[in-house]
């Protein structure tokens, strides 16, 4: 991982500010090939995903399993990072490498919030 990577996880908003001043790779990918907006989505720092998505990070950017920020929010039950991550276009019928989807994580982890936030991006359509 990288000092980008080791700072969004920990939400430091800061040290991910000044680290993107000096060229810090935004989208770099680490052994599990997760960004730093994974690690933001799934440590729940809302802060620093937006600091992320305003300097440009990929939104639908898989890892190695698949998983874009959208799944790692679900899966971590961070609800205002789904809806964040959900108004800035992330694509909610991403599939995993299995074949899953954010919604089906959402409803067998028994999230409801992200399941509303999901079902109402949709429109109802499945």
């Amino acid at each position: 991982r990288t000092p980008l990577h080791l700072a969004a996880n920990l939400g430091n908003v800061d040290l991910c500010h000044l680290l993107l001043t000096h060229n810090a790779a935004m989208n770099s990918r680490d052994w599990d090939g997760e960004t730093p907006l994974h690690r933001a989505a799934w440590q729940g720092h809302l802060a620093v995903a937006q600091l992320f998505i305003e300097n440009g990070a990929k939104i639908d950017c898989r890892d190695d399993q698949g998983w874009t920020p959208i799944f790692m929010a679900v899966a971590a039950n961070q609800e205002k990072l789904v809806s964040l991550l959900v108004k800035k276009g992330g694509d909610i019928n991403a599939h995993c490498f299995i074949g899953t989807t954010p919604l089906f994580w959402a409803a067998r982890l028994r999230n409801h919030e992200e399941i509303e936030e999901l079902v109402q991006k949709l429109g109802g359509r499945q």
